[in-house]
C-alpha cells in the first residue's frame, strides 16, 4: 500500500474540570488515523478504560496491514484486552468499571473506514467549506454527521447500550462500521471526530416557536467548529503545526463561552490533500480578479 500523502492531520482535547476522561491520538503513515475515547464519567476509572481502548488501537492498527483488517474484530480484541489488562491488575475488579466511548477514523488513498461504539459525531465536510459565507450559511450543507449514537431514552436523557467496560458482553462492543469514499480529483474532503463535548445529536434540544412549531437547536461547538475549519483552509495556514494550533484556539474559546464547553471536549481532524489542492486554486484564481 502506498503511503497516504500530504494530508494533515491533528488532534486536541480539553476541559474545564479538574479530571478530563477523554483520550485521542493520531498518527500517519501508510494511512492516516484519528482515535477518541470518551471515558463514561458515571463509571469509576472512565478516563483508564479511555486511555487503554485508544493506545490499545494505535497498538494493533500499527502492527497491521490495514487493508485488510476487520474493524469489528479489531474492536472484539480491545475490549478482550481490557478484560485481561483488569484482571491482570486488580484483584477483585468492580463490574462496568473502565467504562467509555470509542471512535476510529482511518484515511486511506481514496476512502475513509470509521468505526465507533457510543455517542459523538463523525463530520464530513466537503473542501469547498470555504465556498459558504458564515454569516449566510449557519450550518452549511457542506457538513453533515454520520454518528448515529448508540443510546436510548432513559429518565428524560439518554444512556449508552454500547460501550466498552470491564465484565461487558461482545455484543456491547460490536461497532457501527462507515466506509465513506473520498472526492479525490474535486473539492476534497474533511473529516472531523469528535467526543459528545463538542456535539452528539443525542444531545440536541428541541424547542418551538410561539406558533407551536417544533423545532431542533443547533449548538454553538457545531458552528464553531465549522469556522475554525473555514478560516484554517481560507488563511492559507497549511501545515500540521497551523492546524494543531487552530484546534486548539478552537478549544480555547468554548472555555471562554458560557455553558459551551459543558463537558471534556476531544476532536481530530483529517484534511486532505486535495482539499487543500483545491483551496489554494482557489486563491490563485482570486488572485487573478
Amino acid at each position: 500500500m502506498n503511503r497516504v500523502k500530504n494530508s494533515l492531520v491533528a488532534h486536541a482535547s480539553a476541559t474545564k474540570k479538574v479530571e478530563n476522561q477523554d483520550y485521542s491520538i493520531i498518527f500517519e503513515g501508510c494511512f492516516n488515523a484519528v482515535i477518541v475515547a470518551d471515558g463514561i464519567g458515571s463509571l469509576s476509572k472512565a478516563k483508564e478504560g479511555a486511555q487503554e481502548v485508544v493506545t490499545r488501537a494505535e497498538e494493533i492498527l500499527r502492527a497491521s496491514n490495514v487493508e485488510d483488517l476487520d474493524l469489528k474484530e479489531l474492536f472484539f480484541v480491545i475490549h478482550k484486552d481490557m478484560q485481561e489488562m483488569v484482571l491482570n491488575k486488580e484483584e477483585n475488579p468492580e463490574k462496568n468499571s473502565y467504562g467509555t466511548t470509542l471512535i476510529i477514523a482511518i484515511e486511506y488513498q481514496d476512502k475513509f473506514k470509521v468505526a465507533y461504539v457510543g455517542n459523538g459525531a463523525i463530520l464530513h465536510m466537503r473542501g469547498h467549506i470555504t465556498d459558504f459565507k458564515k454569516k449566510v450559511y449557519y450550518l452549511p450543507w457542506a457538513c453533515v454527521n454520520y454518528l448515529n449514537p448508540h443510546t436510548r431514552p432513559y429518565k428524560g436523557r439518554e444512556t449508552l447500550y454500547k460501550h466498552f467496560a470491564y465484565g461487558a458482553a461482545d455484543t456491547h462492543v460490536e461497532p457501527t462500521i462507515i466506509e465513506i469514499s473520498k472526492d479525490v480529483n474535486g473539492t476534497g474532503d474533511i473529516l472531523a471526530i469528535c467526543t459528545d463535548g463538542i456535539y452528539s445529536v443525542d444531545h440536541m434540544e428541541v424547542a418551538s416557536d410561539e406558533d407551536d412549531t417544533l423545532w431542533i437547536e443547533g449548538t454553538k461547538t457545531q458552528q464553531l467548529l465549522i469556522h475554525m475549519t473555514h478560516d484554517f483552509l481560507k488563511e492559507g495556514c497549511h501545515h500540521k503545526i497551523g492546524l494543531e494550533l487552530a484546534l486548539n484556539h478552537y478549544l480555547d474559546n468554548l472555555k471562554s463561552i458560557p455553558n459551551a464547553m459543558t463537558d471534556d471536549c476531544s476532536l481530530g481532524l483529517i484534511i486532505t490533500e486535495q482539499a487543500l489542492k483545491y483551496q489554494n486554486q482557489k486563491d490563485i484564481e482570486n488572485e487573478k480578479y
